[in-house]
């Protein structure tokens, strides 16, 4: 999820699970990545699965100088999900 706010455009991207066998729970929210806490968040364009429970995320830089093309590898503990 994409949180816009303001003339500045994305300052948060979050990421949720969903449990497919427990539709009727709400999302669990995984992580949140903060532009103001720092992080560097950009429009993510793709999440992939890579092994046990490890995925990556990209956004390229949508062909501007001042944009980088981000890549996150990251793991989900079984106590976050």
């Amino acid at each position: 999820e994409r949180i816009f706010s303001g003339v500045f455009g994305i300052t948060a991207a979050v990421i949720h699970h969903l449990d497919p066998q427990h539709s009727n729970r709400s999302a669990t929210t995984i992580v949140r990545m903060d532009r103001d806490a720092g992080h560097a968040i950009d429009n993510f364009e793709g999440l992939a699965h890579h092994e046990e429970n490890r995925y990556f995320m990209v956004s390229d830089d949508n062909g501007f100088a001042l944009q980088q093309t981000l890549l996150f590898y990251f793991e989900l503990r079984p106590d976050q999900n």
